[in-house]
């Protein structure tokens, strides 16, 4: 068991606490939303909570666009099904090839939009 000096916990609890108040201010106010790495794991009840707050804060409004990255070696289903559940959106872009294939498709995405939209 690893324990702290009760400083040390109160710091490292304050900086968190900022650190997590940022990104609710920061995907309250998005409209889209770009995920690359993390898997949605079903035990991170932290992010669960946080996800519930800013859809609170948001009046339960979805995201325009969720882009997601991963290459979760067979677990992609399972990452998408948490996108999915936690960052409700009208478009979902959930890529399998990493991050460049992530960087790829949103910037093709947004040349389409670009040549749609003027």
């Amino acid at each position: 068991m690893i324990t702290y000096a009760a400083t040390q916990a109160d710091a490292t609890n304050r900086l968190f606490a900022a650190i997590w108040g940022e990104a609710v201010t920061a995907l309250e106010h998005a409209s889209e939303v770009i995920v690359v790495g993390y898997s949605f794991p079903s035990t991170d009840h932290h992010f669960k909570t946080l996800c519930h707050l800013v859809l609170r804060r948001r009046n339960f409004q979805p995201y325009s666009d969720v882009w997601c990255g991963t290459v979760a070696n067979g677990g992609e289903g399972e990452v998408f099904a948490g996108v999915q559940r936690n960052l409700p959106a009208v478009n979902f872009h959930l890529v399998t090839t990493g991050l460049e294939g992530l960087a790829r498709e949103y910037k093709a995405a947004a040349r389409i939009a670009a040549i749609c939209c003027s």
